[in-house]
């Protein structure tokens, strides 16, 4: 009997999800005060502060009502594409506040080895390194340099590079490819002054 009442509530999450896909405010509503607190307790095993938990929830739901249209029932449970989002966007946060990403600087003084590091040939290295990449990245364009920045020096994956410039991940992979491609032939050729 239960599992029938847990098949018979995803296939109701399913329909819900469908004519919130149509803007269906009413099953919007139904979803939102059925779900509501499981996906606060998923929010709030992420986000351990309720006042951010519940924020974020009321982001996913607006995830949800902006992206219904993109559930495919043959790719996942309701539950799971519904528990994803709020996941996704818990994670996001706790990314933010346990890091920012850093502002990219050409000064090549940012990227000076420690004054507490021994070993002058790494010394060296790092200044050279640091010398090449802020003559390269000037080089590249707009999206190759934007994409490279992320991935590197905002410690963010390709997906979620994609993510924040709201660009498809193909995109954001060829960026990435012909950027660091552009800057190997700018670091071994003569363009770059020592």
């Amino acid at each position: 009997m239960r599992k029938h009442d847990e098949e018979a509530c995803q296939i109701q999450l399913e329909v819900w999800i469908y004519q919130i896909a149509g803007n269906d405010q009413l099953s919007f509503r139904q979803l939102h005060d059925t779900i509501y607190f499981n996906m606060l307790a998923i929010v709030l095993n992420i986000i351990r502060r309720r006042e951010l938990a519940e924020e974020v929830v009321q982001e996913g739901f607006i995830a949800i009502w902006m992206h219904a249209s993109s559930y495919r029932c043959n790719m996942s449970t309701p539950m799971a594409w519904l528990s994803t989002i709020m996941r996704n966007k818990a994670h996001d946060l706790y990314r933010k506040q346990t890091r920012s990403i850093p502002e990219v600087s050409y000064d090549i003084n940012d990227n000076a080895p420690s004054p507490y590091t021994d070993n002058t040939e790494s010394r060296l290295q790092a200044l050279n390194d640091g010398r090449i990449l802020a003559q390269c990245l000037p080089l590249l364009d707009s999206l190759q340099r934007q994409t490279i920045s992320l991935c590197y020096f905002g410690d963010l994956t390709q997906y979620e590079v994609a993510a924040r410039l709201d660009r498809p991940i193909g995109t954001v992979k060829t960026a990435i490819r012909r950027g660091l491609a552009k800057m190997r032939v700018l670091a071994n050729g003569d363009r770059l002054a020592e």
